[in-house]
């Protein structure tokens, strides 16, 4: 491996061996009748039916804390 070369290399034969790991398993549920989780149903995303106000936010720095309302905190 280059000392130039950042770029994350994966390990074929590792991930070949943790899927093979999982098919197994799977299959040895499956003989042992253990039935399979149901997948989880979530809520379709919806359009907003508001409009978001970010204009009045523009340019201005706001200190997050623990206390700080989920309302005014981003992401």
């Amino acid at each position: 491996q280059r000392p130039d070369d950042h770029r994350r290399k994966w390990n074929r034969e590792e991930y070949e061996r943790i899927a093979l790991q999982r098919l197994q398993e799977e299959i040895a549920e499956e003989e042992l009748g253990i039935p399979k989780q149901p997948a989880v149903k979530r809520e379709l995303l919806k359009q907003r039916d508001y409009k978001v106000d970010l204009e009045s936010k523009l340019g201005k720095s706001v200190v997050i804390n623990k206390a700080t309302p989920s309302s005014q905190t981003g992401g």
